[in-house]
């Protein structure tokens, strides 16, 4: 069921719908957010501004984004003049130090945007993000790293009725579409191609996947309190006979490419999670497929009251196993560096839940 009152947002979809008017106007007492604002969120939902009770507009299914190790989908768009407090939590939003209800000014709007992900990717994962900024009237607004991942939620203030552009450079090459129409713009509309030199990944010959769990807990520090978090880390493999990076595998072998999903739920401290030393892959046979030494990923923390879960962080590597390869087993044991949101390092607690599992490959 919708949630109905308490979701006070003043929505308009472009092109006017009646109650738009010119911006929000300033309530006694609250100051509109400065005019270069934008924050982040995330929402795990098809229709998160519907699911508000809010009118939103889908975007069409080619407003998409493809370049040599990224795959940007556009799915929904809005518009409001205000953000209420409960709103700022439903859509997890962070970045700005100002406490809700925000306000966009007079003449002024938010453009709401809902990334979503595509049923059949094209492209592997990576662990390599690619920079991504919001242009409103020709200036660039810088976004994170997990900015563009599937359910993120892009807000940004624009002048009353105008359009802003999400643009995403890799490489040195820059594209660009419209948030409210999903149409390729400039700077440089042509799609990044693929890498020519590197073949197209075969045809899977078996895949197979796992969840596992590690539940973690920050120590409680006056004058603060203590956080818990459950980690959760999706693991899939999956068997070819040729890798879009590393070619053709070698008689007898296959190319095993491992994508790991990492999130959790939000809390008030930083994961920086080591995932060489937490992670274990092994083949039935004994062969430890060996994540390089070093490799660590950020589960960060939202802030966001009644949140769920975090964006997830993802991770990929291609191994080579033997052809017959069928299982592996998964262990998982989270270590990490943590971090308080003023910078202090903190103890953690582990506390064992689903820390191993088997991955059959069919």
């Amino acid at each position: 069921m919708r949630r109905l009152g308490g979701i006070l947002l003043t929505f308009a979809l472009a092109g006017g719908v009646a109650g738009c008017g010119g911006g929000g106007g300033e309530k006694s007492g609250l100051l509109p957010v400065p005019e270069t604002f934008v924050v982040e969120g995330t929402s795990r939902l098809t229709d998160p501004f519907g699911d508000l009770d809010l009118e939103s507009r889908e975007l069409p299914d080619d407003a998409v984004l493809v370049g040599a190790e990224y795959e940007v989908a556009l799915g929904r768009y809005g518009v409001a003049t205000e953000l209420t407090e409960e709103a700022v939590r439903e859509l997890r939003l962070r970045g700005q130090a100002q406490a809700a209800p925000w306000l966009a000014g007079d003449g002024r709007e938010f453009l709401l945007l809902h990334l979503t992900e595509r049923d059949q990717r094209e492209r592997a994962l990576s662990n390599r993000f690619p920079k991504a900024a919001v242009l409103v009237d020709g200036e660039a607004r810088e976004l994170g790293e997990t900015a563009l991942l599937p359910n993120a939620v892009v807000v940004v203030s624009v002048p009353a009725g105008s359009d802003a552009v999400l643009a995403v450079t890799e490489g040195g090459q820059t594209q660009s579409i419209s948030i409210r129409t999903g149409k390729l713009v400039g700077p440089s509309p042509k799609p990044v191609a693929p890498r020519t030199t590197a073949p197209t990944a075969g045809r899977p010959v078996a895949s197979g996947s796992v969840r596992l769990a590690d539940y973690v807990a920050v120590p409680r520090r006056d004058p603060g309190m203590g956080w818990d978090a459950l980690i959760d880390v999706d693991v899939e493999v999956v068997l070819r006979e040729s890798d879009e990076k590393r070619g053709a595998a070698p008689d007898g072998a296959l190319w095993a490419r491992v994508g790991v999903k990492l999130h959790a739920n939000p809390t008030r401290v930083n994961f920086k999670i080591d995932l060489a030393r937490s992670l274990t892959i092994k083949t039935a046979a004994g062969q430890v497929l060996r994540i390089p030494a070093g490799t660590t990923v950020t589960v960060p923390n939202y802030q966001a009251p009644g949140s769920t879960l975090t964006v997830p962080v993802t991770w990929s590597e291609a191994f080579r196993v033997p052809a017959g390869t069928r299982k592996l087993s998964v262990t998982y044991r989270t270590r990490a560096t943590v971090a308080g949101n003023d910078g202090r390092k903190e103890a953690f607690e582990r506390r064992d839940t689903r820390n191993t599992g088997t991955i059959t490959l069919k």
